[in-house]
């Protein structure tokens, strides 16, 4: 049964106009009398929409974020094990220096003495010349 909403007289369910105040009557269909099944007005489907679009818009801004987080905190962490790790250029330096003279045999050492040597006599053989 209808239910005027004007006069509150109860109407017959195919009844389009209420016979005690000429009033429209609401237009029943069968969803409406389905509880599983709902109908939703345009501006409902729009505001759920608009929801549904702000959720998105909130769930890739926050994952936008957290992956800028990680990538800072690995370019902050890399840094600070970089400084841990820096050796100065003259240390750089003496170390092959080292390693240039533990490579070296004895024999190489002296040859490398003998040159010296020689060039250091002919330095001074040329000087007396002059």
């Amino acid at each position: 049964m209808k239910t005027c909403i004007k006069c509150g007289v109860q109407q017959h369910p195919k009844a389009m106009v209420c016979s005690n105040c000429d009033a429209r009557l609401p237009i029943e269909s069968s969803l409406q009398k389905d509880p599983q099944i709902t109908v939703d007005s345009p501006t409902k489907i729009l505001i759920q929409k608009k929801k549904n679009k702000r959720l998105q818009i909130i769930i890739v801004a926050s994952l936008l974020i957290f992956c800028l987080l990680v990538i800072m905190g690995y370019k902050i962490m890399n840094q600070q094990k970089d400084k841990d790790e820096y050796i100065s250029p003259t240390e750089i330096l003496h170390e092959k220096l080292i390693e240039t003279i533990e490579e070296k045999t004895e024999l190489d050492i002296i040859i490398d003495t003998s040159i010296v040597r020689d060039s250091l006599n002919i330095q001074m053989f040329e000087e007396e010349l002059e």
